[in-house]
């Protein structure tokens, strides 16, 4: 399974809370993988950070984080550990931006599209955690896995 389009938003220094779009986890999954790309702008983005989340009518069963905006775009995972009640939800953004009055004066405003994949962080043995999913490239569908805390970051296609 890929990066599916969640939806793309344009939020500025009055913005409190925006739906990006629905998105429904698969069955048995425990963890969101989000991409998150700054169309246009500086990047970063020097103005502030944002505040992710998925929702689903049990609340934000899978965090909260701190996102940034960066134009060749980041990869952010929400999750802790457990599986949500439902599986479907939305994903939401709040914007918290420095400098208010000087960004409501420019009229300043930060467009993000948003990716999205759920999947499984699964513990295994030793206190040791895996991550693997699916890496598209233009070739073909490589599997990868992501053993920590043993390596800072190592990728093994295979």
């Amino acid at each position: 399974m890929a990066f599916t389009s969640v939806g793309s938003i344009t939020g500025g220094p009055t913005d409190r809370e925006v739906t990006v779009g629905n998105v429904t986890l698969d069955d048995g999954a425990d963890s969101l993988w989000v991409r998150v790309v700054q169309q246009g702008g500086d990047s970063p983005w020097p103005y502030g950070f944002g505040l992710l989340s998925w929702q689903s009518v049990e609340g934000r069963e899978l965090g909260t984080i701190k996102v940034y905006g960066h134009h060749d775009g980041e990869t952010y995972r929400l999750g802790n550990g457990l599986s949500p009640v439902e599986r479907g939800g939305v994903l939401k953004f709040e914007p918290r931006m420095y400098n208010l009055r000087w960004l409501k004066a420019s009229g300043e405003r930060w467009s993000l599209a948003f990716e999205a994949q759920s999947g499984v962080a699964v513990p295994s043995g030793g206190g040791r955690t895996t991550v693997s999913f699916p890496a598209t490239d233009l070739v073909a569908d490589r599997s990868w896995t992501l053993a920590l805390p043993s390596a800072l970051a190592r990728l093994d296609f295979q």
